[in-house]
């Protein structure tokens, strides 16, 4: 049996490589909607750190809400425990604690993905062509990485608890996307909204690289409606709702004693389940009430996960 705290190592390493991915990907589609936006000095730069989920820290540093001090806090600020510099260096610390449960190319890639956001992260803030290059430099690591992970890793417990960390991590992620809608970034006018509402959205899902998958299943223009149903309810795209908690689910499913864990997963996905689309996409106060109760329910996994596994008996 696997001690409680070898357990919580993988499952947090999983969740460390995931943000850090996820960050990268937020960050580069919003760089890439800029493009198509008018005026670019309207642009609320603020909303990046929403979504990220580092609103507190942020405004305990006190550091302006400008381009650079935004990127800077998400990009290679350590004092930012979501920073994709920080998540690299706590999933290294979890690998350190772990090393000999794992195949040695899981090492060398997580060692590459270190060296690359050390090494040219500060770079990054200096230009946005360079910031590009870094931001796929990520994505491209972490995928390497996760390759490494698929291919040579043995599907015990110690993969469940990574793949768990890592979908749930994805789940809470996707969550955050659909609750901001981009539309913060812009003014709340209405001629600026109405001509850009397409942009928005098309940025939300390139944020989640789910833009080409929803093509192939949604014909015409891409809107509101057809985006919620695809990032909630789709079964077969693997950052939507529905597949990162029914995966979480086979994960947990697989460990010992899994009665609990799996109860919260399945009220999650009975949430998910229950949701009216067509009346998410008209008002945008239900949306955001119905995203606090599933990320209400997320955070519930993670308690059972705890309870279950992580918490000294």
């Amino acid at each position: 049996m696997m001690l409680s705290r070898v357990a919580e190592h993988f499952y947090w390493f999983g969740h460390y490589i995931e943000r850090a991915e996820n960050t990268a990907r937020i960050i580069l589609a919003e760089s890439e909607m800029i493009l198509d936006v008018p005026d670019v000095s309207h642009v609320r730069w603020r909303t990046l750190i929403e979504t990220c989920g580092q609103a507190h820290t942020f405004d305990a540093l006190d550091i302006g809400d400008d381009e650079a001090s935004v990127l800077g806090f998400l990009l290679t600020d350590t004092r930012n425990p979501g920073s994709i510099l920080q998540t690299v260096l706590f999933a290294r610390e979890n690998l350190r604690v772990i090393r000999d449960r794992v195949p040695r190319e899981l090492s060398e890639a997580l060692l590459r993905l270190r060296d690359h956001v050390k090494n040219k992260g500060a770079k990054s803030l200096q230009r946005s062509a360079a910031r590009s290059a870094y931001l796929r430099g990520v994505i491209d690591l972490c995928q390497m990485f996760r390759g490494a992970v698929e291919g040579s890793m043995s599907r015990g417990p110690e993969y469940q608890f990574m793949r768990l960390g890592r979908m749930l991590e994805r789940a809470d992620m996707t969550t955050r996307v659909m609750d901001v809608r981009y539309d913060k970034l812009l003014p709340d006018t209405a001629d600026n909204l109405a001509g850009l509402d397409e942009i928005q959205w098309v940025s939300a899902l390139n944020s989640l690289s789910a833009f080409q998958m929803y093509r192939r299943e949604v014909r015409g223009p891409v809107r509101a409606l057809d985006v919620i149903e695809f990032l909630l309810h789709n079964h077969a795209f693997p950052r939507s709702l529905q597949f990162t908690l029914a995966a979480s689910r086979d994960a947990a499913g697989l460990l010992p004693t899994p009665g609990p864990v799996c109860k919260a997963l399945d009220s999650a996905l009975t949430k998910i389940e229950g949701l009216s689309v067509a009346s998410l996409s008209r008002d945008g106060d239900k949306l955001h009430k119905a995203i606090d109760n599933l990320q209400i329910a997320i955070n519930g996994v993670h308690g059972s996960i705890h309870e279950a596994y992580f918490k000294p008996q």
